[in-house]
């Protein structure tokens, strides 16, 4: 009573006030000021909020800036109105309170000085006294918060509700241990009736149907002392914090065709069958026998030649310095020899462990010692694919030059050991493993297209080198493949399930995110930043909730039934996308049934996005059409040589190509493969003077009449144009 009597008394005297001596009058000029101080210094830095698209400065997003401050100024100075009203109103009392708020400010103060000093190290000592100030108005209303917060606990104690919250809140428990068990059950039948639908269609989904048997030591390429003497001890070491394994170690097949530890801008590359470009070996003759670059790129000279990591302010820049080497590490003659000559002498130094690779080759078995039960489906390491690679550059450029220099039975032999190098990874259901293997084919094609322009082949070396083409069949690979990603996917969500903190970011950020409207989304980029420092105080503790266990908890609440449901998810995408695209009896990598994959899927994903019980699939599964170019093309590339290596094979017998390519069929070759890309025959015609062309419609679908795909600088582009074998 005497309380509501001392408001009465103190509403009437402020009415009996003017309105410039009202505390409120003041509060709300004093939030207006902060609120434009603050919005047009941020825009006199050029904050990025502050900007449209163009760059410019927004007055849509000063303005709703303005309004944003104005609204957090004035809430906060109200808290801090309303506690100054509410504490003691002795002196002592106010002060104490302003003595905690200095305190607090000065300690956090001190630790972001202690662990950004480089962002401080150029505040004056007025600009420290003024952050110090700033915040000690921040802790201030943040400590009015927390006691304007008490008295409306006491508020709602003193109004015996008390008994009302236990209630609903006990309610609320009810209802969210009814829902997660609903969803349990949900997610598991979904998933236990879609596994058993098409397990009965002959579909595995658990990672054991994917590992591939043990094969005997003595039988094992991928056993030979050559192969595990650089991986030994690194097939299980990047799961194993504890491993003492020397990741950077290197191996006999760690070679390189360039110098170690350096960035090489140089014309010395290999040639391009695709642009029916030939590899100059006298530009790699010059790279091996000089100690520095002067060399051009891409048309532009370079006079830059630079150590690795090692850079400068213009590094992006073509300069005009040559850094000599203490050695150019390959061996060389002091009176250059043909070019040909001198590729071979430099690649010499690969000659013992090339010739331990060519001998483990003849084992007929390959299965390398995958850690294939890793706990981390993600972290499985596959230290070999990256030797495997530089092995097959190596043997291509020998290849190409042994070519030159008149020995095609060894470079026949080079190029088998390609084809080896990828067929012992094609039982690996990674699509890690698939890309290294594509490359490997890719690699070999080069110097048997090179030999067939060149006419260097015999007819007993063409028919070895289609033989050995013919052996490999992508398109029936293709669903291998696609298999085992999903059985490894999978398995990672399975992971997740049982690492839930790991999956925080799909579960939240990720379904909360796709939730919020696009106006919504968009307009949060007009939103200004806090004044430093507290936006950067502000990334600190977001950072510092990031590695704290809470996350881990929250996910621990979620249903597992989600993670179930996400397995369903993935499954139909997969069976429903990529499964559809190989047709192995047709000989086909439909490339419409690929655009109508993506179509499902990018439709998919954008549904799915915004539910929990999906929103891990579109970070699992996020589009085939690279792997479906790479796979195709490479195909592609194996096709066309073998009609090539039998259009070379009936030039020998007839003195002159024919006139279709119907012709070479069954004398030659058993049958044309068709055009993987829509089933369709090869396009094959004849250019005079013993040439000929033979080209797919390409990744773009149409027949451009044989016209090859560049890109701006002058590099081949496999999606536009068609894919043209010329010779």
């Amino acid at each position: 009573m005497e309380n509501n009597v001392e408001q009465s008394m103190e509403t009437a005297e402020l009415k009996k006030r003017k309105l410039w001596r009202h505390p409120w009058f003041w509060l709300w000029i004093g939030s207006i000021v902060a609120a434009a101080g603050s919005v047009l210094w941020q825009a006199s830095v050029a904050a990025y909020w502050t900007q449209d698209r163009t760059g410019s400065i927004s007055g849509t997003h000063l303005v709703v800036g303005f309004l944003v401050y104005f609204v957090l100024v004035l809430i906060g100075l109200s808290l801090l109105l309303n506690a100054w009203r509410r504490w003691p109103k002795q002196w002592p009392g106010r002060f104490w309170l302003g003595l905690i708020s200095l305190a607090l400010v000065t300690a956090c103060f001190s630790w972001l000085v202690s662990v950004e000093p480089d962002l401080y190290e150029s505040f004056s000592t007025g600009k420290c006294l003024l952050v110090i100030f700033i915040w000690s108005l921040v802790f201030l209303v943040a400590i009015s918060a927390i006691i304007s917060a008490w008295h409306g606990l006491l508020w709602l104690i003193h109004r015996q509700i008390h008994k009302w919250i236990i209630i609903g809140f006990a309610g609320v428990l009810l209802c969210a241990v009814a829902f997660r068990m609903e969803e349990d059950w949900r997610g598991r039948r979904a998933w236990e009736s879609y596994q058993h639908e098409w397990e009965a269609k002959g579909e595995k989904f658990d990672i054991a149907s994917f590992i591939p048997p043990l094969v005997p030591d003595d039988q094992n390429f991928a056993m030979a002392p050559i192969l595990i003497k650089g991986a030994a001890g690194r097939w299980g070491a990047s799961t194993n914090p504890e491993s003492t394994v020397d990741q950077t170690q290197k191996g006999p097949l760690s070679m390189s065709l360039e110098r170690s530890g350096r960035i090489n801008i140089t014309n010395a590359i290999i040639g391009k069958w695709e642009m029916g470009k030939l590899t100059d070996l006298k530009a790699w003759q010059q790279f091996y026998r000089v100690a520095f670059v002067t060399n051009e790129y891409r048309g532009q000279p370079v006079t830059r030649y630079r150590s690795y990591r090692k850079s400068t302010p213009n590094s992006d820049k073509m300069g005009a310095e040559i850094v000599s080497l203490a050695t150019n590490e390959f061996p060389t003659r002091a009176q250059a020899q043909t070019a040909a000559e001198d590729v071979l002498l430099a690649l010499s130094k690969y000659d013992a462990p090339l010739a331990e690779l060519a001998a483990a080759a003849r084992r007929p078995l390959a299965r390398f010692p995958i850690q294939y039960q890793t706990e981390n489906p993600l972290k499985i390491p596959l230290p070999h694919l990256a030797e495997l690679n530089r092995s097959g550059r190596v043997l291509q450029l020998r290849a190409i030059a042994e070519l030159q220099a008149g020995k095609p039975e060894a470079a026949v032999a080079d190029v088998k050991l390609i084809l080896r190098l990828s067929e012992s990874v094609r039982s690996e259901p990674f699509e890690m493993s698939a890309l290294a293997r594509l490359q490997l084919l890719t690699l070999a094609v080069q110097p048997i297209w090179e030999g067939i322009r060149n006419r260097q082949w015999s007819e007993a070396e063409l028919n070895e080198l289609s033989e050995a083409l013919a052996s490999n069949d992508l398109v029936s690979e293709w669903n291998y493949i696609i298999r085992g990603e999903r059985a490894w996917n999978i398995a990672t969500v399975e992971y997740w399930r049982r690492h839930p903190d790991e999956s925080a970011d799909f579960f939240l950020f990720e379904t909360i995110m796709a939730n919020i409207p696009d106006p919504v989304l968009h307009s949060m980029d007009s939103l200004p930043d806090l004044p430093e420092p507290l936006n950067r105080l502000w990334d600190r503790l977001l950072e510092s909730w990031t590695d704290t266990t809470e996350s881990h908890w929250l996910m621990k609440l979620l249903p597992d039934g989600w993670y179930d449901l996400n397995k369903v998810e993935l499954a139909k995408d997969y069976q429903n996308g990529a499964l559809t695209v190989a047709d192995p009896a047709k000989h086909l990598l439909s490339r419409q049934k690929m655009q109508e994959g993506e179509e499902y899927l990018s439709w998919r994903h954008f549904v799915g996005a915004r539910s929990p019980g999906s929103s891990m699939t579109p970070m699992l599964v996020s589009s085939f059409s690279f792997n479906y170019l790479r796979f195709a093309s490479t195909q592609n590339a194996l096709d066309l040589a073998r009609v090539a290596c039998a259009l070379e094979i009936y030039r020998l017998h007839h003195g002159d190509y024919p006139v279709q390519l119907d012709a070479l069929s069954p004398e030659i070759i058993a049958a044309v493969p068709p055009d993987v890309i829509n089933g369709e025959p090869l396009h094959y015609r004849s250019l005079g003077n013993g040439r000929y062309q033979i080209y797919s419609i390409g990744w773009n679908g149409q027949d451009d009449n044989g016209k090859v795909g560049v890109k701006a600088r002058g590099d081949y582009d496999p999606k536009v144009g068609d894919w043209v074998w010329e010779n």
